[in-house]
């Protein structure tokens, strides 16, 4: 069930963003300063590993500490009714996987750069004991 039209926790969700068999991404309004934000949501109820809330709060409270320029903070997350939410900066150009899927900047010097970023934020993960699935 889409989240678009409602408001909650001092978050206004505006648009669907991506859909998977475990998640949606939602673009929405931070209310207290009219900021856009990603909000990643999961649900619960779809989840049946029953350590799998727990490991959410651990796994954003560290992502929250993660310091490369090509992770994206979290700045909030929660849990409730609705399910697990984790709040990120919003970034208008898109993710990388639809600047890839649109065409994108296929010059060698782009991939290069971006194969150089991805290696960079996924050693950052690394260092911090983290595995990205």
């Amino acid at each position: 069930m889409s989240l678009v039209g409602q408001t909650i926790n001092g978050y206004e969700f505006i648009e669907d963003v991506a859909i998977g068999g475990f998640s949606e991404v939602y673009k929405a309004r931070r209310l207290n300063d009219n900021v856009d934000v990603a909000i990643k949501r999961i649900d619960a109820t779809k989840v049946e590993d029953g350590t799998f809330e727990e490991r959410f709060k651990i796994e954003a409270q560290v992502v929250a500490q993660l310091n490369n320029s090509n992770i994206l903070p979290v700045n909030d997350n929660w849990n409730d009714e609705h399910g697990l939410f984790m709040v990120m900066q919003w970034m208008s150009n898109g993710s990388l996987r639809r600047r890839i899927d649109a065409g994108g900047v296929r010059d060698l010097a782009t991939i290069k750069r971006w194969v150089a970023q991805i290696g960079s934020a996924l050693q950052t993960t690394h260092d911090a004991g983290l595995i990205h699935r």
